[in-house]
């Protein structure tokens, strides 16, 4: 029993002994001391420095919190603004046991009101930090050395993040913010409700992995859920602003992503899924390269781009990035169906201005006939250059094919001008500018039952649609032609006693 009891305290003061020492130790402790050690713990991780310009507060406990106001990390010089980073409140609850062995380990930051600024410093961006250079032996344990430093857990409330990049400029609110780091070379988590703008909250969780330390690339998975989308992508990213992703997303109403996304002006895409491969433009904040994809949507309506357009079931199959995308799509446009098939050019860099292959076929059904394809329909095949510049329309250069029983019906489509013509077939080279205020032919041919009719057109489609053209035929019925106009040809009543035609029979010399 005597032997038990002391094994007993002998454990017991082994224990307690030096949790008393510590306790001690950090009772005696002046936090403000400390402002010297972080802040050159931060300079040696970071290359910055950092300013704790309220006083420091310390809860006395085995793991004492600290807590400071008004704190700023600064700026590369040159930026902006002096600091990078800027906090109202920070706590910080420290190992103390890692104190005493040299390092600083934070087991939970909190901020308070943080304000973060991202941006491109020259050629530099701020967001990667560049420590002094170390020496190549390992450092030594003697006094003086560097304290190293650790945070295991972090905290944000009511926070903002502001990018400013070459390509463009947000800002976004972060409601609350939480990051796990629980070992070394281990995985960080992060679960984030966000606001952008004045629009619904969003929230993101992302885990990451280190591959090759800090810097290297981070085995990452994101997951993200805003309005009615929900979408996931793994893949590899880094500090600097490299990423490589494999993008798996559904969406109930795509276009609700705007208020996250304005620059990508997504369109009204209804229950929509998407399995794209996402990689980082040449430029931080750029859009990104984007391919091999593969997109469904069970409907869109475009009116707001394309007055009366609105797409039924769709999809677009894109193999690689900046090759063409291959395209089945159903719909109305004015009220009539229509569908359209064939391959389109996507832009590598969506930000750029550049011409794209397009080569595309689109069949509309008579009026009340059914879904086009199906006898009756019309045909428009069109095969040549779409421009286009930040995603917007840039003019188009191609050859076009129409065939129609009756162009009247292609009228609530195209214009009200169109002629009652039958059994017709154009054939020419099209050329819309970047304004689409005209329509030129040249090299075109059409034949009708009303005659046939060759050279070059121009249809200004301004507010008064005007015609512009120079023409030839070898066989013209102008009776059947004019009436496919609207036109009755009338003739003046014959002198007395004379009859025949207007214009003699006899040939023109």
């Amino acid at each position: 029993m005597r032997r038990r009891t002391w094994w007993a305290i002998a454990i017991a003061a082994a224990v307690v002994l030096p949790i008393a020492v510590i306790a001690a130790a950090a009772a005696l402790l002046d936090p403000n001391g400390f402002k010297q050690t972080l802040a050159a713990a931060v300079q040696d991780k970071t290359g910055r420095t950092l300013s704790l310009n309220g006083p420091i507060r310390l809860s006395r406990s085995l793991w004492p919190t600290i807590e400071v106001n008004d704190v700023t990390l600064a700026n590369l010089p040159g930026g902006t603004r002096p600091d990078m980073a800027r906090a109202e409140r920070i706590e910080a609850q420290l190992s103390l046991p890692a104190l005493f062995r040299r390092r600083i380990e934070i087991a939970k930051l909190t901020l308070i009101g943080p304000n973060i600024l991202f941006e491109q410093v020259g050629s530099q961006p701020n967001w990667v930090f560049d420590p002094p250079s170390r020496p190549s032996s390992p450092p030594s344990t003697a006094p003086g050395t560097p304290f190293e430093l650790r945070i295991r857990a972090a905290h944000v409330q009511d926070g903002m993040v502001t990018w400013r990049l070459p390509a463009r400029t947000k800002v976004l609110g972060i409601r609350s913010l939480d990051l796990r780091h629980p070992a070394d070379e281990g995985p960080l988590d992060v679960e984030a409700v966000m606001v952008y703008g004045d629009n619904q909250p969003f929230s993101l969780h992302a885990s990451a992995t280190p591959t090759a330390g800090i810097a290297g690339p981070w085995s990452t998975r994101l997951d993200l859920a805003a309005f009615d989308t929900a979408a996931a992508a793994t893949g590899t990213m880094d500090v600097a602003g490299h990423y490589d992703l494999q993008v798996e997303a559904q969406s109930g109403a795509l276009d609700h992503l705007n208020a996250l996304l304005p620059e990508m002006q997504l369109p009204p895409l209804h229950q929509a899924t998407l399995s794209a491969r996402i990689l980082n433009g040449p430029q931080p904040g750029d859009l990104p390269v984007i391919g091999p994809a593969r997109l469904r949507f069970a409907g869109a309506d475009l009116s707001r781009r394309l007055p009366g357009l609105k797409l039924a079931g769709t999809s677009v199959s894109l193999d690689q990035a900046g090759g063409p995308a291959v395209v089945s799509s159903s719909g109305l446009y004015a009220g009539q169906p229509f569908t359209a098939t064939g391959a389109v050019g996507v832009p590598i860099h969506p930000d750029a201005r550049g011409t794209l292959p397009v080569d595309i076929k689109i069949q509309v059904a008579p009026p009340g006939g059914k879904p086009a394809p199906s006898p009756g329909s019309a045909s428009l095949a069109i095969k040549g250059t779409l421009g286009i510049n930040k995603l917007g329309f840039d003019g188009l250069d191609a050859a076009a094919t129409l065939r129609t029983p009756a162009l009247a019906a292609l009228r609530p489509v195209l214009t009200p001008a169109l002629p009652a013509l039958t059994a017709v077939a154009l054939d020419g080279h099209v050329t819309v500018p970047a304004n689409a205020a005209s329509i030129r032919l040249k090299d075109a041919s059409l034949r009708s039952d009303q005659g046939d009719i060759a050279g070059e057109a121009t249809l200004g489609l301004a507010a008064a649609h005007s015609l512009q053209a120079r023409l030839q035929s070898g066989t013209l019925d102008l009776d059947a032609a004019l009436q496919a106009f609207g036109i009755t040809p009338t003739l003046p009543s014959a002198p007395a006693g004379k009859t025949g035609p207007m214009i003699p029979d006899a040939p023109l010399p």
